[in-house]
C-alpha cells in the first residue's frame, strides 16, 4: 500500500517528458507490470475525484499507452460528487453542457458501478455545488442532490480490445471523438465528408440524416460511426489519418484536455463554450419545423 497525491501525477509525466526523467518509474517501481488482459487488476486506487483532472489523465494515460496505464489495468474505487459522476456517465439526453469528449471516452474505456451513497458532510472541505449558480441554463439539467456523494467502482474494460476497437485504432478514436465533439452540434453528415467525400449517401442508408448531430448520439452509437467510417475504401488515404498525427504532435506535454476547449482547462462547471448558449436538452435546431 503506497500513500500518494494522484492528483500531481500530470505534472511528474511532464517532467518526465521534458527532461528524459524517471519520477513515474520510482513512483510505480514496487508494481509488477501485468498484461492488459490479466484477470487481476495490476493496482487498486482508492481516493477522492474532487475534480475531472485524474480521470482524464487515466483516459489519455490508456490511449497513449503511457503513464499509470502502461503498467495494467488498474481498479479504482473513487468519491466523486453527482454532477462529476452525472457527466462521465451521461448522454446527450443530459444536455450538451455536461455530454462531452471525455463522457464518450469513459464510457467506452471504463465499466463502472456505484457502489454507495455518502453524506457529503462526511467530507472535509465541504464541496458547494456553484455549477447551477454559473451557468443558468443548466438548472434545466438533471436534478442532482449536493447533500451525497457517489462511491464509484471503475475498472478498464479487460475485452477492450476486442470488443472495442484494436490498440492500433486507439488514437484514430480518440481523434474521431474530440473532433466531432469538440460541438456536439457538429452534424454528422457534413463532418464526415470534409474526410470522405461523398460518404453521405452511406450515412442515410444508416439511418443518419441531413439534421443528425453528433452530440444526439450515444457513446456506443459514436464508436459504431467511427467503425463504419474506418472501414470504408476510401479511409486509408483519406487526410483523417494525417489530422491524427498532427493533432497528437501538437498536444500539449502532460496536457490532460480531452475536450480541446481552446481557451484553456476548465472543468464540467465552467462549461462557457458554444453550445452553453443554448444548450440543456434544447433541441431548437435540430429538425426544421
Amino acid at each position: 500500500m503506497k500513500d500518494f497525491n494522484l492528483f500531481g501525477v500530470s505534472k511528474i509525466v511532464f517532467q518526465d517528458k521534458t527532461d528524459n526523467g524517471t519520477r513515474l518509474h520510482t513512483l510505480m517501481q514496487d508494481l509488477t507490470r501485468k498484461e492488459w488482459t490479466a484477470a487481476e487488476p495490476a493496482m487498486r486506487i482508492i481516493g477522492v475525484l474532487p475534480s475531472l483532472t485524474f480521470a482524464k489523465h487515466l483516459m489519455l494515460s490508456f490511449i497513449f499507452q503511457s503513464g499509470f496505464m502502461a503498467y495494467g489495468r488498474p481498479e479504482l474505487y473513487l468519491v466523486m460528487e453527482p454532477l462529476l459522476y452525472t457527466h462521465l456517465t451521461c448522454d446527450g439526453k443530459s444536455g450538451f453542457i455536461l455530454y462531452r469528449t471525455s463522457s464518450v471516452l469513459f464510457q467506452l474505456i471504463f465499466e463502472h458501478q456505484v457502489l454507495a451513497k455518502l453524506p457529503s458532510k462526511a467530507l472535509f472541505p465541504w464541496y458547494v455545488d456553484k455549477s447551477r449558480k454559473k451557468i443558468p441554463k443548466f438548472n434545466k439539467g438533471p436534478k442532482l442532490d449536493p447533500e451525497w456523494v457517489y462511491l464509484v467502482k471503475c475498472v478498464p474494460r479487460r475485452d477492450f480490445y476486442d470488443t472495442v476497437v484494436p490498440q492500433e485504432q486507439l488514437q484514430p478514436l480518440w481523434f474521431f471523438i474530440r473532433q466531432n465533439m469538440s460541438s456536439r452540434h457538429n452534424r454528422i453528415i457534413p463532418q464526415l465528408e470534409r474526410w470522405i467525400p461523398g460518404c453521405g449517401p452511406r450515412l442515410i442508408a444508416k439511418d443518419v440524416n441531413i439534421y443528425s448531430r453528433f452530440g444526439d448520439l450515444s457513446p456506443r452509437q459514436i464508436l459504431s460511426t467511427f467503425r463504419d467510417f474506418s472501414g470504408w475504401p476510401e479511409y486509408p488515404a483519406c487526410a483523417f489519418r494525417a489530422s491524427v498525427e498532427e493533432a497528437y504532435l501538437k498536444m500539449e506535454p502532460g496536457s490532460d484536455d480531452l475536450d480541446d476547449v481552446p481557451a484553456g482547462r476548465r472543468d464540467v462547471d465552467e462549461a462557457e463554450d458554444e453550445d452553453a448558449a443554448d444548450e440543456m436538452g434544447a433541441d431548437t435546431d435540430h429538425k426544421p419545423s
